[in-house]
């Protein structure tokens, strides 16, 4: 039975990005480990400024935009909905490039798509 992939664009409501803002802003963070930064951790103070970055500048809408300019689909495989996203290079050797660099990067789609960009352009 053949599995047709069906077009997906993911769209994240407001309340849930309000939510999560309000969430993070009332983490609870520890003590810093004795020693130096991440030796024991993460660093709390890196940490803060990171949570604080997610509370007040990260662009959610930016981001969404940005995943959305790649063409994405659902596939249903053995109970779940796979997510994938598909990018086509303009050049022949771009593609081999992108096959190559899929090979070797394993940090999600948001890797994927900054080399689409490269390659594509």
């Amino acid at each position: 039975m053949a599995v047709t992939p069906q077009p997906f664009s993911p769209r994240v409501p407001q309340a849930d990005i309000d939510d999560l803002r309000l969430r993070l802003a009332r983490t609870r963070y520890p003590d810093q480990a004795p020693g130096a930064p991440w030796a024991f951790g993460t660093d709390v103070t890196y940490l803060r400024n990171l949570v604080d970055y997610w509370c007040t500048a990260f662009d959610w809408r930016a981001q969404e935009a940005r995943l959305n300019s790649f063409p994405q689909f659902k596939v249903p495989l053995k109970g779940i909905d796979l997510h994938r996203t598909k990018s086509t290079a303009s050049e022949p050797l771009s593609a081999a490039a992108m096959t190559h660099e899929r090979h070797q990067w394993r940090r999600g789609c948001s890797a994927e798509h900054r080399a689409a960009e490269t390659v594509t352009c």
